[in-house]
């Protein structure tokens, strides 16, 4: 997992790994989700895009959704919203996220 605080950062992250998913958000510092959506699908990249944003207008949904964003979560949000959007983008939960030993998995579906 990795975080950026800022678009061109983020870019610059999608140029060197490849990522199953990646959750982005709108509104930020440097480039706008719009951008790093647009961006991301000119270099033909299959990454899975989960947009995470207080924005609530239903145009701007549909327009992100349109650009390519495969899932729209808005904020506040609870972790379940999450976890849904890896099964809505059909991404795999990573091996590691097993609960510790002894700990009890919360959620489950059939991959």
């Amino acid at each position: 997992m990795f975080i950026a605080d800022r678009g061109e950062e983020a870019l610059g992250l999608m140029r060197c790994t490849v990522f199953d998913i990646i959750y982005l958000d709108i509104k930020m510092p440097d480039l706008c989700g719009e951008q790093i959506i647009k961006e991301i699908k000119r270099n033909g990249l299959k990454t899975k895009i989960v947009v995470v944003t207080g924005i609530t207008d239903e145009l701007i949904k549909d327009y992100i959704l349109f650009l390519g964003a495969d899932h729209y979560i808005t904020k506040p949000f609870k972790i379940l919203q999450i976890i849904e959007s890896l099964k809505i983008t059909d991404t795999p939960i990573p091996p590691n996220s097993a609960p510790p030993e002894g700990g009890q998995a919360r959620y489950r579906w059939n991959a």
